[in-house]
């Protein structure tokens, strides 16, 4: 068994929603105001003390992983989020963890950091402290600190040894900056793999670790957002019996027996597997293209540090955000199409025909100016 970690520096996750799912299916900028969401995965995050959009991180974990949120650590010159799964060793605690560059951080500061995420963790993510100990090209104050803290406290890395930071300025030397720190686990257990896939100044490091994770136990239920209401109501329209007599407690005991039957083979009737096509890949072939392209782009200018080259990156970049924003405007019409109103007439037709209303109205009130209003 596997467990995939991602760890990326997005340099503003907001932005990168639906290169995300894309990434998924096949550092965060956050403020108490960001929306951030992708179907079946929870997300916690912990936001730059000031509250403004720079800085902070965040987890996203798949809904079918048993785990816990651990903790928020939020300072200045450290913002990390952490959560405790469970493997067959035992907690597990994963953090993801990302210090600014323009702070001083002392060996002391990293060691408070460490032991806030008990026995046995991963903590992976950006603490701009550069180390040939674990693969940069060369030592900065920060890298000695940062491997101080580790030696007191027994701690080991786990890197790709390659540049994971890609400044576009070609004054500047790409170098390693983006690797985990562990505890309590085996080295041979984990690796650490380059990422070209999503867009960034820093490339996604995939860590892999091979233990069991207990899956979360969901709960039964009977109906779900798949299920259909009106053919629920058919079939107990259908199947229940009404006329009976109820004269003694066996009576009213094997009716409601029969009451539940009934609403059970109608909710489980009505409603379809939500994960029945679940691993199902859903990537187009165009955009699988584009994304195989792009990769190879990104290798390319990683090497070359051509101008042209980064330029084909950046081309190949906005186009696969295009084609996901297309795909996702295709999803929505879909969507919106298959909806209908009580009167029957598509609900799209029945919005564009109100905003239409609306839109009028604000004319007359406000005069042109509500023509330039987004």
């Amino acid at each position: 068994m596997q467990l995939k970690i991602v760890s990326w520096n997005a340099n503003g996750l907001t932005q990168h929603t639906e290169e995300v799912k894309n990434y998924i299916q096949n550092q965060t900028h956050f403020t108490t105001r960001s929306y951030f969401k992708i179907p079946n995965y929870a997300i916690y995050d912990t936001q730059h003390p000031d509250g403004t959009a720079h800085g902070g991180t965040a987890i996203l974990i798949k809904n079918g992983v048993r785990h816990y949120l651990h903790g928020h650590y939020n300072l200045e010159h450290l913002q990390a989020t952490s959560i405790t799964v469970e493997d067959w060793v035992g907690p597990l605690t994963i953090a993801a963890i990302y210090c600014p560059p323009k702070h001083t951080t002392k060996a002391e500061q990293f060691r408070h950091f460490y032991t806030s995420l008990g026995h046995r963790f991963l903590a992976g993510g950006d603490c701009n402290a550069k180390h040939t100990h674990w693969g940069s090209q060369l030592v900065a104050p920060r890298g000695r600190e940062l491997l101080k803290a580790m030696q007191e406290e027994n701690l080991t890395y786990v890197s790709t040894g390659e540049p994971t930071y890609w400044p576009s300025d070609k004054r500047k030397v790409p170098d390693l900056l983006d690797f985990g720190v562990t505890k309590g686990i085996p080295t041979y257990s984990i690796q650490a793999v380059s990422g070209f896939d999503l867009s960034s100044d820093h490339s996604p490091v995939l860590l892999i670790m091979h233990t069991r994770i207990t899956p979360q136990n969901l709960p039964p239920t009977l109906s779900s957002k798949t299920t259909n209401w009106v053919t629920f109501e058919n079939n107990i329209n259908e199947n229940l019996t009404l006329k009976v007599s109820l004269k003694t407690d066996r009576d009213i005991e094997d009716y409601m027996h029969h009451l539940v039957q009934i609403i059970q083979q109608a909710a489980w009737s009505s409603t379809t597997n939500p994960h029945k096509h679940s691993n199902i890949k859903t990537c187009a072939p165009a955009l699988k293209q584009k994304i195989l392209d792009k990769r190879w782009l990104g290798r390319r200018w990683q090497h070359t540090r051509s101008p042209q080259d980064k330029a084909n990156l950046n081309k190949a970049t906005n186009e696969i955000k295009i084609l996901l924003n297309n795909y996702k405007q295709q999803a929505i019409q879909t969507y919106l199409e298959s909806l209908t109103t009580h009167y029957g007439r598509p609900l799209n037709d029945y919005n564009d025909h109100k905003h239409q209303f609306h839109h009028s109205e604000h004319l007359e009130e406000n005069g042109p100016k509500g023509m330039i209003k987004s």
